[in-house]
C-alpha cells in the first residue's frame, strides 16, 4: 500500500507540473497575440510606426530618400543580377525594413566595394546593407547588431595544397578582397603573409584556379557561389582562417538616429521570415542556426528537463555499458592509428633513403612544375647547391638556350596526365654553364602527401666519349688487321707454287681457314663501324653478274664438301649497279654461305639474277632500261618460323643462332643487310618451314 500511495503521489505531482506548464504556454501565447494585434501607428496622418520616438520620426521626415550602398560582387549576400536589380539576402532584409518603416530606400550602384566605402565616407550615401565592424570603420560608421555570420576559409587548388593553416601560408601568394573586413583581419593578425589584394572574390578565385595565386582567403558563401557559377572544380577549402564575418547594417557616424531606427526595425523582422530568406539564397551546408522564439525555448527546456530526468535514470546502466565498449573500441583504433603512422614514417624514410642514394639523377616536381627536391646525383650533375632548389627552374636555370621549350611543355602535360615520357634534352650546368645532352624520363607518381612528377636525367656525355674512343680504336686497328691478313694470304699463295701436292693441300686448308677468319673479323669490325656510324663506302659502277660468278666459283669447294649444289641462272644481259666492290662481295658471300649451311645434303641452292621493270615483275629482255636488279637466293631446309621472320636479320636472332655449327657468326646477316641498304639496296626474306627459304636482294640499276 505504501508503494502504491507513493506512486500515486508522484503521478499527482507530475500531472500538476504539466498543467502548470500548459497554463503558462496559453498565457504567453495570448500575450503574444495581443501584442501583434496592436496597431503599428497611433494616428492616421503619421506614416511611421509608433515604436519609433518623436526624434526618430522627425529624422525620417527630413532625410528621405535614404541612399543605400551595396557590394556589387558579394553573392548570395548582395549583388546585382543580369537586369541590374539589387538582389540577395541583404536586399530581402532591406525590403522587410522598408515595409516596417513605410519608407523607400534608394540603392546606389557602384562598380567596386572600394568605391562604396569611399562614398559613405564622403557622405554621398547613408546606409551599408551588409558590412562587418572593424576598428577602422568604427571611426566613421555606426553598426547594428550582426544579423548574418559566415566563416572565412582558406581556398587552394586541389592538386597543389591539400590541408594547411594560416601560418603555413608564409612565403605563398595569398589573395584577399581589397578593403574587405577579412583583408583588414589577415593584414593585422598575419603581417608575415605575402598578401595580394584583388578587386573581388570572383577575380581572386579565378586567379587561384589558374595558378596566379597559391591561396585565397574569403567568405565561404560567396566563394561557393562563384565556384559553382564559373565551374572552378579544381578549388576546395583546405583550412580555417580563424575569422568569421559578422554582417551588420551600417550607417553614417553623424546620423545616430538612423542607427537606432535600423536596430529597432531589424528586431521586428519575424524569425520565420529570416529563415525563409536564408533558405532561398543559401545551400543547406552554409545556413546559419535558426533562432527559435523565447516561448519555444522555454517550453522545450522545461519539458526536456522533466523527461530527461526520468530517461537518464532508466538508461544510465545501459549507457555505462556502451561507454565502456566505445572506449575500448576507440583505444583499439588509436593503437591501430599509431601503428599505421609508424609504418608510414618508416616507408617515408625508406623512400627518402632510396631517393637520396640512387645512382641516377632524380628531380621531384609539383604538378605545376616547381622543383621540390633533387638528390645528390642531380645536384652534382646540374651544379646546384641544396639551398638553391626553391629558386631553380628547369627552363630558366638548367636548360640550354637552344632547347625547344615548347616541346618540354608538351612532354610535361602528358606526364601530368599519367603518360610516361622519354626524350633527349640539351641541359646546362648551373655553376659552369657547360651544356650537355641527356636522356630525360618523366612519370607521375603518388605518395602519401600527394602527387608529383619524378624526372630521371641520364647524361649522355659518357656514351659520347665511349663512342668516340671506339671510332679512334677502329680507325687504327682495322687497317692494320686487313694489311696483316693480306700479307699472310700472299705468302701462302707464293708457298703453294713451290711445294709438293701434300703441302699444297695443307696450304689450301690453311687458306680456307684464313678466309673464314677474315669473314669473322670483317663481321666484327663492320658491326663496330656501324654502331659508331663511321662506316665509309667507296661506290663505283659494278657488274653484279660477274661478281656473282666469282663468288660461286670461290664457294664451290665449300658447297661440295657439304654435298650441296650451286645453280646460278642469269636472266639479264646487264646487271650494272652502283656499289662498294669489297663490301658487296662480303655481303653476297655471307648470304650464299648461310644458304649452303642451311641446305640439307643433296639439296640445291638456286641463284636467279633478273631485271625488274617494276616491283615484283621480272623482265627477261634488255631492250627497255630496267628499274631494279633482283637477286634471289633460294634453298631447301628447316627455314624460319613465321613469328621470327621480322627479326631474322637482327644481331644474334633465332635464325642466326641456328648457324652456330657453321662457319658464320651471329652478326653476319645483320652486317650484310646493313651494307646492302647503305648501297641503296633492299633485302627481304620469305620462308616456308621445312620446305624452302628465299633471300631477295634488289639494287637500283644503272
Amino acid at each position: 500500500m505504501k508503494n502504491t500511495d507513493g506512486i500515486s503521489e508522484t503521478v499527482g505531482l507530475t500531472s500538476g507540473l504539466v498543467r502548470c506548464l500548459l497554463s503558462l504556454v496559453v498565457l504567453l501565447m495570448t500575450l503574444n497575440a495581443s501584442a501583434r494585434a496592436e496597431p503599428e501607428g497611433s494616428a492616421s496622418h503619421d506614416p511611421y510606426p509608433n515604436w519609433l520616438n518623436l526624434e526618430e520620426k522627425a529624422y525620417l521626415r527630413s532625410h528621405m530618400p535614404l541612399k543605400v550602398g551595396a557590394d556589387p560582387f558579394f553573392p548570395p549576400i548582395e549583388h546585382f543580377d543580369s537586369n541590374d536589380n539589387y538582389v540577395g539576402i541583404s536586399a530581402d532584409y532591406l525590403n522587410e525594413i522598408e515595409k516596417l518603416l513605410n519608407i523607400d530606400l534608394v540603392v546606389v550602384r557602384k562598380e567596386t566595394w572600394e568605391e562604396v566605402i569611399q562614398d559613405i565616407q564622403r557622405g554621398k550615401i547613408d546606409i551599408l546593407a551588409a558590412a562587418a565592424q572593424t576598428p577602422n570603420r568604427n571611426d566613421y560608421l555606426n553598426f547594428t547588431k550582426p544579423y548574418l555570420t559566415f566563416p572565412a576559409a582558406i581556398f587552394t587548388r586541389t592538386n597543389h595544397i591539400r590541408h594547411t593553416t594560416m601560418a603555413e601560408l608564409t612565403g605563398k601568394k595569398v589573395g584577399v578582397s581589397r578593403n574587405y573586413a577579412a583583408h583588414e583581419y589577415v593584414k593585422g593578425h598575419f603581417p608575415q603573409l605575402d598578401l595580394v589584394p584583388v578587386e573581388s572574390i570572383e577575380v581572386g578565385l579565378n586567379m587561384l584556379s589558374y595558378g596566379q595565386l597559391d591561396a585565397m582567403i574569403c567568405i565561404t558563401a560567396p566563394a561557393s557561389y562563384y565556384i559553382n557559377k564559373n565551374g572552378l572544380t579544381n578549388l576546395h577549402i583546405s583550412g580555417k582562417s580563424g575569422y568569421s564575418l559578422k554582417l551588420s547594417i551600417a550607417s553614417r557616424k553623424d546620423q545616430p538616429e538612423l542607427a537606432a531606427i535600423l536596430e529597432k526595425a531589424l528586431k521586428r523582422i519575424p524569425s520565420a521570415k529570416k529563415n525563409t530568406i536564408l533558405n532561398q539564397w543559401i545551400d543547406e551546408k552554409y545556413q546559419l542556426p535558426r533562432q527559435p522564439g523565447v516561448l519555444i525555448i522555454l517550453v522545450s527546456l522545461l519539458l526536456f528537463a522533466t523527461l530527461g530526468f526520468i530517461i537518464v535514470l532508466a538508461w544510465k546502466k545501459m549507457l555505462d555499458k556502451r561507454v565502456t565498449k566505445a572506449t575500448a573500441t576507440l583505444q583499439r583504433q588509436l593503437n591501430e592509428l599509431a601503428a599505421s603512422k609508424t609504418k608510414l614514417k618508416q616507408s617515408e624514410n625508406l623512400l627518402r633513403g632510396l631517393f637520396d642514394h640512387a645512382d641516377i639523377a632524380l628531380l621531384l616536381h609539383d604538378l605545376d612544375g616547381t622543383i621540390v627536391e633533387m638528390n645528390q646525383q642531380a645536384l652534382n650533375l646540374f651544379g646546384v647547391d641544396r639551398e638553391e632548389i626553391p629558386n631553380i627552374t628547369i627552363t630558366q636555370h638548367l636548360s640550354a638556350n637552344s632547347s625547344p621549350f615548347k616541346a618540354i611543355f608538351e612532354h610535361w602535360e602528358k606526364a601530368v596526365n599519367y603518360e610516361e615520357q622519354r626524350f633527349k634534352w640539351r641541359n646546362k650546368n648551373h655553376k659552369t654553364n657547360k651544356e650537355f645532352d641527356a636522356e630525360v624520363y618523366l612519370a607521375r607518381i603518388s605518395v602519401p602527401h600527394g602527387d608529383y612528377v619524378l624526372a630521371n636525367v641520364h647524361s649522355l656525355e659518357e656514351e659520347v666519349k665511349y663512342t668516340h674512343d671506339r671510332k679512334v680504336i677502329l680507325s687504327q686497328v682495322v687497317p692494320r688487321m686487313e694489311k696483316t691478313l693480306a700479307l699472310i694470304k700472299t705468302d701462302l699463295q707464293e708457298i703453294s707454287t713451290k711445294n709438293s701436292a701434300k703441302v699444297q693441300e695443307r696450304l689450301r686448308t690453311a687458306n680456307e681457314r684464313l678466309h673464314e677468319l677474315s669473314f669473322v673479323l670483317n663481321d666484327f669490325f663492320d658491326n663496330e663501324l656501324i654502331e659508331c656510324k663511321s662506316i665509309t663506302l667507296q661506290l663505283t659502277e659494278h657488274d653484279l653478274a660477274q661478281e656473282l660468278k666469282q663468288i660461286v666459283a670461290n664457294l664451290g669447294l665449300r658447297a661440295k664438301a657439304r654435298h650441296v649444289a650451286l645453280d646460278i641462272k642469269n636472266l639479264t644481259s646487264s646487271a650494272l649497279i652502283n656499289a662498294d666492290p669489297y663490301r658487296l662481295k662480303n655481303a653476297l658471300t655471307q648470304y650464299i654461305q648461310v644458304a649452303i649451311a642451311h641446305t640439307k645434303a643433296n639439296g640445291t641452292v638456286t641463284l636467279i639474277l633478273a631485271t625488274m621493270e617494276k616491283a615484283g615483275t621480272a623482265r627477261y629482255h634488255a631492250e627497255i632500261a630496267p628499274k631494279k636488279i633482283q637477286l634471289t637466293i633460294s634453298f631447301p631446309g628447316q627455314g624460319v618460323h613465321p613469328k621470327d621472320l621480322s627479326t631474322a636479320f637482327d644481331r644474334f636472332s633465332t635464325f642466326s643462332k641456328k648457324l652456330a655449327d657453321t662457319d658464320c657468326t651471329g652478326l653476319s646477316l645483320c652486317v650484310s643487310t646493313h651494307m646492302i641498304e647503305l648501297m641503296g639496296g633492299e633485302v627481304s626474306i620469305d620462308s616456308t618451314p621445312n620446305v624452302i627459304t628465299t633471300f631477295t636482294l634488289q639494287f637500283p640499276s644503272l
